[in-house]
């Protein structure tokens, strides 16, 4: 009899062993070889699952931003109020920082690779954007203007925090401004 493959669940399994080499050398220096001794798979195997190295990234980080929307969206429901909801949104941050930083470089060298024009095609952050905003406005009781805002600054602080290395609470400085 034929195996039966859950092909979306294969998918996922590859993508995970992907990401470490990716985080680790970032977009450019991962050759298609790597990929393979990584997952232990044919190129062919990795090319019925995905067209390209390019589109196996961008599912990578589209997997990646689906996860973190749904781990922010678990984090503020045990908020009773916007204040406690804000707190927790940030706390994840923070606890998150480690990888969102190894995310931003990756994706840095991937535009860098493809150029800004194909690397907003390809991976369109606004309906991830979008969906932050809603998720946003709707825990903290704010309009989308305002949940705009408020992640434009967390970006921010969180890219100056990663250039410089200040390590101060982000807690605390969002509070500050959206208090």
């Amino acid at each position: 009899m034929p195996k039966i493959v859950d092909h979306d669940q294969r998918r996922s399994e590859l993508l995970d062993k992907c990401l470490g080499v990716f985080l680790e050398k970032g977009y450019a220096a991962v050759t298609t070889r790597e990929l393979e001794r990584v997952t232990g798979v044919s190129t062919g195997i990795l090319y019925h699952y995905f067209e390209s190295k390019e589109d196996l990234f961008s599912r990578l980080v589209r997997s990646f931003v689906e996860k973190v929307t749904l781990e922010l969206a678990d984090a503020v429901v045990r908020g009773q109020n916007p204040a406690e909801r804000l707190a927790l949104v940030m706390q994840y941050i923070d606890s998150k920082e480690p990888e969102l930083n190894s995310y931003l470089l990756i994706l840095t060298d991937y535009a860098r690779c493809v150029g800004f024009e194909k690397f907003r095609k390809e991976l369109d952050f606004a309906q991830a954007e979008s969906a932050l905003l809603e998720l946003l406005s709707v825990a903290l009781e704010m309009s989308r203007e305002q949940a705009s805002k408020t992640l434009t600054y967390v970006m921010g602080f969180l890219i100056i925090r990663f250039l410089t290395g200040k390590n101060s609470s982000l807690v605390n400085e969002v509070s500050v401004v959206i208090a």
